[in-house]
């Protein structure tokens, strides 16, 4: 029987490449390019060999034929995952990140397979199986929950004596809204991206410090705002609303410059409902400068279905400009005590800086903003916030954080109550 491993040769044009084949030669040049980890490569070498291993033996077992690329459909990939967990006993979560890592492989196929390698590993639509509840993690998450707070609590008590919470406090305040300054401005200077992903020139500048703005004040993952993968799902502008009443069924807040709504990433498994959280005056303002029409145009639903930052999906490009901005803007980044290297200063790291200033000007707030929170809100309920069903949309309390939060300077705020804090934080 003919191997279904053979290696591709160029001048054979009756051999069908398979997912390996496209692994080797079209994904694992992207991954080493992307500056992608080690650990990361090696997951996906993981995954190429488990798909591979499993039709191989099927092939021995009972002449199975091997699916090649453009033959994959979603019944292989259920029928791998239905091996993964009932022969090699894989959690749900484990046997979701195997088929994960091959939908993304394909993915790669769909968008650059006609344009890389000669077009062999051309596809036309990536197969996509729905993911495997994983509420069986939700005991763990909770208790590596307390346990974090456990440590905080201690930490606290042992750091009492050298400062009173409200000069610690205070100087972390000063130090975030300076951090979120520089990086505003040093983003006046960003050079990528010039066009979006359809070649429509854009406002660099506008668009990176629309981004900083909305990642400091909402705590977003770097991927539900901005994709540099092609299987992340953005913001688009479709969830972003300019009405006066909020756009949740069931609640009656108002907010004077719109909504925006999504469903957070990493909560998805557990909480299916959309957080719905109120503009800012800057937030708004910022969102503005980006819009790709006139405020008087009305897009239709395909324009609307855009992402907000529709911009090339290139992770190098991304975190390369990213890096610029941080030494543009002169942190002095501190260094790892094993290794001696700097410590990079992530997008992510902006979810952190969120939380911590929310719940300094309102404390508690901030799980109701970043997305960690129950829809239980009662005065006798301890929710358990990470593992709750829903979100608690407490959209009185939200409002008037959002509406009261300082911001730096730099964002050119306007709000009477915003000047007169940051009159006394500067």
């Amino acid at each position: 029987m003919t191997s279904p491993f053979r290696v591709v040769r160029v001048d054979d044009d009756s051999y069908l490449p398979t997912l390996s084949d496209a692994f080797s030669d079209l994904f694992l040049p992207h991954l080493h390019a992307s500056d992608r980890s080690k650990d990361t490569i090696q997951s996906y070498r993981r995954y190429v060999a488990a798909w591979d291993s499993y039709w191989e033996l099927l092939a021995a077992q009972d002449g199975t034929t091997y699916p090649v690329l453009t033959e994959i459909a979603v019944t292989h990939l259920d029928q791998w995952r239905n091996h993964l967990i009932e022969d090699r006993k894989f959690t749900p979560r484990n046997a979701n990140k195997y088929v994960g890592g091959i939908e993304a492989i394909l993915a790669r196929c769909e968008s650059r397979g006609a344009i890389d390698c000669g077009g062999r590993y051309r596809i036309d639509k990536t197969p996509r199986l729905g993911r495997l509840g994983e509420k069986n993690r939700a005991p763990k998450l909770y208790f590596r929950f307390l346990q974090r707070v456990e440590q905080k609590r201690l930490l606290d008590l042992a750091n009492a004596d050298r400062l009173s919470p409200a000069e610690s406090g205070e100087m972390d305040q000063l130090r975030q809204l300076d951090h979120l300054s520089r990086l505003y401005v040093a983003a006046s200077r960003a050079t990528w991206p010039r066009t979006d992903r359809h070649g429509h020139g854009i406002n660099t500048r506008h668009h990176w410090q629309a981004a900083l703005v909305l990642y400091a004040t909402y705590g977003f993952r770097t991927e539900e705002l901005i994709a540099y993968t092609c299987e992340a799902r953005p913001l688009p502008w479709s969830q972003v609303s300019w009405d006066v009443e909020t756009p949740a069924t069931g609640y009656h807040a108002t907010n004077a410059h719109g909504w925006l709504w999504y469903v957070p990433e990493k909560q998805a498994w557990a909480k299916s409902d959309p957080l719905v959280l109120p503009l800012s005056s800057t937030a708004a303002e910022h969102l503005r400068r980006v819009l790709p029409w006139p405020d008087d145009y009305r897009p239709d639903e395909s324009q609307l279905a855009r992402p907000i930052f529709d911009w090339p999906a290139s992770n190098y490009s991304f975190y390369r400009q990213w890096a610029e901005l941080i030494q543009t803007a002169g942190f002095a980044l501190k260094r790892d005590l094993k290794t001696g290297t700097p410590i990079k200063l992530l997008p992510k790291h902006l979810r952190k800086t969120c939380t911590t200033w929310h719940n300094y000007w309102r404390p508690g707030i901030a799980p109701l903003i970043t997305g960690h929170a129950d829809r239980d809100s009662s005065a006798n309920h301890q929710p358990n916030q990470i593992v709750a069903d829903h979100y608690d949309n407490a959209e009185f309390a939200v409002v008037e954080a959002i509406s009261a939060l300082p911001v730096p300077e730099a964002w050119q705020a306007t709000r009477g109550d915003v000047v007169y804090r940051q009159a006394r934080l500067f």
